[in-house]
């Protein structure tokens, strides 16, 4: 989210969020960017539309959120031209 419009989300893949945030670039020197996670609930009607094989275990448990440390890394891309 940055000022109350939300720029990007992803529903869950089981699979790590990659954000570009080179987008974003000019609206970060003035604008703060927030992140806001919810958890997955054992009866949601989307679970049905997900692989069963990413589906967590909601033995025991009625909802499922798994935050782990966000990584920070630059990407470089080079334009090659053959001659």
């Amino acid at each position: 989210m940055m000022n109350g419009e939300l720029q990007t989300d992803d529903l869950y893949t089981s699979k790590p969020w990659t954000i570009g945030l080179k987008k974003y670039q000019e609206a970060l020197k003035t604008n703060d960017m927030y992140f806001y996670f919810m958890p997955m609930y054992k009866d949601a009607s989307y679970l049905s539309y997900l692989d069963k094989n990413v589906i967590p275990d909601f033995t025991n448990k009625k909802s499922f959120l798994e935050i782990k440390e966000p990584k920070i890394s630059v990407e470089y891309k080079v334009k090659v031209t053959l001659h």
